[in-house]
């Protein structure tokens, strides 16, 4: 059997060549990571005039669709639009018809946050007032980027 020794500089190509695959594969996956981690929105009050409830803003990473969970809601959700902060308004940026959220249910909310340049997501959620007033509460989990 024959020995070859290989020369040095060709090991220590190989070895960084190694490396820089290691991190690049670190740098391409942390870059694909959104922020999918689910934050409780839970919202009570008593009228029934108010039709709308918004979450805070929250960071958008990356272009998937945002998620939202009604875990436990006492009101019917008609619509989810997820919204980006433009100056001191919001802009709709909903991908098709926005989506009811029944209790129970998990959505997917596909939107265009990314792609009109934004980086930050709210949801907007529309239901139907109760009458005569009584407590109404929102319990949902979201995020702005889903898996």
């Amino acid at each position: 059997m024959l020995k070859r020794k290989i020369p040095k500089f060709v090991r220590v190509i190989c070895v960084l060549g190694v490396l820089l695959t290691i991190v690049s594969a670190v740098v391409v996956t942390s870059n694909a990571a959104g922020n999918y981690t689910d934050t409780l929105f839970k919202y009570e009050f008593t009228s029934s005039s108010r039709t709308t409830a918004h979450t805070e803003f929250r960071g958008k990473w990356d272009y998937t669709s945002s998620y939202a969970y009604n875990y436990n809601s006492n009101v019917k959700i008609n619509s989810v639009l997820v919204q980006a902060p433009v100056s001191i308004y919001f802009l709709d940026c909903t991908y098709g018809q926005p989506q009811d959220l029944p209790i129970g249910y998990a959505k997917y909310l596909p939107n265009l946050v990314k792609e009109k340049g934004y980086n930050e997501a709210k949801l907007c959620f529309i239901f139907t007032p109760k009458t005569p007033p009584t407590k109404t509460s929102l319990c949902i989990l979201w995020s702005p980027d889903s898996i």
